[in-house]
């Protein structure tokens, strides 16, 4: 690839080095710092082709002659050398490794064309005139030429030798900025009017006027192997000059701008992809319009690649991967910065570590990255590091307690590499739907493949308890239940609730039926289990044990006289009331489980009632009602009243929803 339709002025202005860098993961291949490439301060490159060589310029004897180049990672630097004058200049370079510029001849008495090989070394190709000046700014992998000599644009070949391909409609000058693989050559003429108009040139058709978008000037820059062109051309008025792609079917079609008024297309690839420059209204520089890099596709249009975090940048080259190169100012608009962008990383600084001036010139399809740091030549190597594809179906549902295995993380790339699951083997995930797997991927070969992470949605669903309970023995009539036959085991923690209650004696009968409900201590992973058993009560033997047993003796402190009935919760637990003793000896509303443990829930202080002597009502809200025989706290604060109504719920939280008066009852 070259670097096309730049001006001898631009060239002398962006002089300076070579750079090949790591681009979207910005690792260099080897880790080091750049490498000097041996071209001495003041030198520079212009073309990089397939294989990674570079051509360039050097000043060679300190300010006194310039030598084109050419330098390989392998060979190193060669100085091209010149046609017996003084110097010389590499500009253009094709995949064959033939380089084009154009010396001085001895004395410096002309300006002539050259060729250069590594095995032929520099020839001479002539100029047109012979004390006119002559440059070269593209060879294609056919070894055509083309450049201007003598004012007029033209075309060389070893067969044809060198040909002046002309003008526009009698214009006096014309240059070829560009040539295709098929020997389409593009560049721009003055017309008889004066000003310049696009043109493309091929051996059949000769030199053809591509026309302006409607203003008096255009310029044809590159041109790739599909024969587009691109370029720049003024609008109506030449009010405006706007980036332009032309085919041969479609003619001039206007690119556009970023809201400036001036844009320019630089560089094609064989893709369709075109880039270039454009200003913008950049509200942060005090509404002057800054220059911003571009790419267009005829899919997605004109898109600003931005900056470095400076007000302007400017797209130099690109090659067929889509991997576009240039410079831009950074914070603060103090320097100028190579960058190198991507559809995938945006726009980077391939070596953000040096803070030294930089800018990228030219970029080759196989990681070589051409540009300007520091006035001296560098080298390094890059890589377009791509996202390797991971496979990793969804996972089945599991059950809580299940570890994490292969089963569940196997995910797989289609490269070698290493897998990191996170959460990782082994681990016991809580019970919950769309629990999220991840996995982070780090490819054996880092310099082709990047790095990445995939995710999948795992399903835990509640364990369901293992509640063992062999068959008890049978009993005599008589016998009350207990843990005897009540004895059923879980593998977690938990409580039982038994129906019938222990203490219950069972009609006479076989295979009479017994269950549990097993409610878990972890209720978030675990469901409730019910197991059942059967028994067998006989009408022979004496009873095992009393037909009655005391659960509970209350001790005044926790209770006493329990005159009510007992009433089961929701919650399988019993609940009752006392009505004398307590904290303070007014009566207690108590929970008591399956084995007799009572929980005082509430101790009555006669300002919220005394003496409960009625059962509980377990209501459809949960909460359990109640009333107290006497006392409780009359309107307007007197404690006195003739009993009270009250609202209890299984953590103990108590309301007192009424208080008597006699007037309205007394004594509930």
């Amino acid at each position: 690839m070259t670097l096309r339709s730049l001006s001898f002025a631009w060239r002398s202005l962006i002089a300076a080095s070579i750079l090949i860098v790591l681009c979207e993961r910005l690792v260099r291949a080897d880790g080091s710092q750049s490498v000097d490439i041996g071209a001495g301060t003041g030198s520079y490159a212009c073309a990089i082709n397939r294989s990674g060589v570079v051509v360039g310029n050097t000043d060679a004897q300190g300010g006194a002659t310039t030598h084109a180049f050419a330098w390989t990672e392998g060979r190193g630097l060669v100085d091209v050398g010149t046609l017996g004058g003084t110097f010389s200049f590499a500009c253009a370079i094709n995949d064959e490794g033939m380089v084009a510029g154009y010396s001085a001849t001895p004395e410096n008495a002309a300006v002539h064309l050259f060729v250069w090989t590594a095995t032929r070394g520099i020839v001479d190709i002539g100029s047109r005139l012979d004390n006119g000046s002559s440059s070269a700014s593209g060879i294609n992998n056919d070894g055509m030429v083309v450049g201007t000599s003598g004012s007029h644009a033209f075309v060389w070949t070893e067969a044809g030798g060198l040909i002046d391909i002309g003008t526009l409609d009698g214009g006096c000058c014309s240059a070829a900025h560009a040539v295709s693989g098929n020997g389409m050559v593009v560049g721009e003429s003055t017309i008889a009017s004066g000003p310049s108009h696009a043109f493309a040139w091929t051996q059949a058709t000769g030199m053809i006027d591509l026309g302006t978008l409607g203003g008096s000037q255009s310029a044809a820059l590159a041109v790739n192997d599909a024969g587009v062109v691109v370029g720049r051309s003024t609008t109506a008025g030449d009010a405006d000059s706007h980036a332009f792609a032309w085919t041969s079917s479609g003619g001039m079609v206007d690119l556009g701008s970023l809201g400036g008024r001036s844009s320019q297309a630089v560089a094609i690839n064989n893709a369709g992809m075109v880039i270039g420059s454009s200003t913008t209204p950049d509200a942060a520089n005090n509404g002057v319009f800054a220059t911003h890099a571009f790419v267009w596709t005829s899919t997605g249009g004109l898109v600003d690649l931005g900056t470095l975090g400076g007000h302007t940048s400017a797209a130099t080259a690109i090659d067929d991967r889509g991997v576009v190169v240039g410079y831009s100012t950074i914070p603060g608009d103090g320097g100028t910065r190579a960058f190198v962008w991507t559809q995938a990383t945006g726009m980077v600084d391939p070596d953000p570590g040096n803070n030294a001036i930089s800018t990228a010139l030219a970029v080759s399809n196989v990681g070589v990255l051409a540009g300007q740091s520091s006035d001296r030549a560098t080298a390094w190597r890059f890589a377009i590091a791509t996202t390797p594809a991971i496979a990793w179906p969804t996972p089945s549902d599991i059950v809580y307690g299940t570890p994490l295995g292969a089963a569940q993380l196997n995910a797989t790339s289609d490269v070698p590499g290493t897998f990191t699951h996170s959460p990782s083997e082994g681990t016991v995930l809580p019970a919950g739907d769309g629990q999220t797997l991840s996995v982070t991927f780090a490819p054996a070969d880092l310099t082709t493949y990047r790095t990445t992470t995939a995710t999948v949605l795992i399903n835990v669903s509640k364990a369901t308890p293992l509640v063992t309970w062999p068959r008890p023995a049978a009993i005599a009539y008589g016998t009350s239940l207990d843990a005897t036959q009540l004895d059923a085991v879980a593998n977690v923690p938990g409580s039982f609730f038994y129906s019938p209650l222990a203490g219950t004696i069972l009609p006479i009968g076989t295979a009479r039926p017994l269950s549990a409900l097993f409610i878990p201590a972890d209720a978030a992973d675990y469901t409730t289990a019910i197991a059942s058993v059967t028994i067998d009560v006989t009408s022979t033997g004496p009873p095992a044990q009393p037909p009655f047993q005391v659960m509970h003796s209350f001790t005044f402190s926790d209770g006493a006289a329990s005159l009510a009935s007992l009433v089961q919760g929701g919650d399988n637990f019993l609940y009752g009331t006392t009505s004398q003793g307590g904290a303070v000896g007014y009566g207690t509303v108590y929970r008591m489980d399956a084995a007799g443990a009572i929980t005082t829930l509430h101790s009555f202080n006669y300002v919220d009632g005394a003496n409960p002597s009625a059962p509980l009502l377990h209501a459809a809200d949960g909460s359990f009602y109640g009333t107290t025989a006497s006392a409780g706290l009359l309107a307007g604060g007197t404690v006195g009243g003739a009993g009270t109504i009250f609202r209890i719920d299984a953590a103990g939280t108590f309301t007192s929803l009424h208080t008597f008066s006699y007037s309205d009852g007394a004594f509930p």
